[in-house]
């Protein structure tokens, strides 16, 4: 039963952890996509594939809202 229980502490600990990781994560994605948008010059994967589509798109005189 004793390792059970420091198992589960350890185990909360880490979940703890990784979950303010992933938070940091997520904040550190938005800053960087909104100072990329800001210079607008920066070619992403992202940024290529709704090119892509967009062009596609106009070919066959379609619209994209």
């Amino acid at each position: 039963k004793t390792i059970v229980t420091q198992k589960s502490v350890e185990r909360n600990t880490i979940q703890t952890a990784i979950a303010n990781a992933s938070s940091e994560r997520e904040k550190f994605i938005v800053a960087e996509k909104a100072k990329l948008a800001n210079t607008g010059t920066v070619a992403t994967l992202e940024t290529e594939i709704e090119k892509i589509i967009k062009e596609q798109a106009k070919r066959f005189n379609m619209t994209i809202q």
